[in-house]
């Protein structure tokens, strides 16, 4: 699976951090599930560990002062 590339700016770190951080409470509010169908429309949710990889690389982006940052979402075995 090729994933959606993101690209963590330290203009928008801050934004992508808490949105990050809502998702995961979000998550675990949910009793963690993944995978819903509604109506027939089949949705699904982007995965804790990435939400979570997401969180930290807004978080060292803020803390480094650094430039762009890139994560991959999706993408089973990778780091960040």
């Amino acid at each position: 699976m090729a994933g959606t590339l993101i690209s963590v700016s330290h203009a928008n770190a801050q934004s992508i951090l808490e949105k990050a951080e809502a998702a995961i409470i979000a998550q675990l509010d949910g009793g963690g599930v993944q995978r819903y169908v509604v109506e027939g429309a089949d949705i699904t949710l982007t995965p804790l560990k990435d939400l979570m990889k997401l969180r930290d690389l807004a978080a060292a982006s803020l803390a480094s002062h650094a430039g762009p940052m890139n994560f991959q979402l999706g993408r089973s075995g990778r780091g960040i």
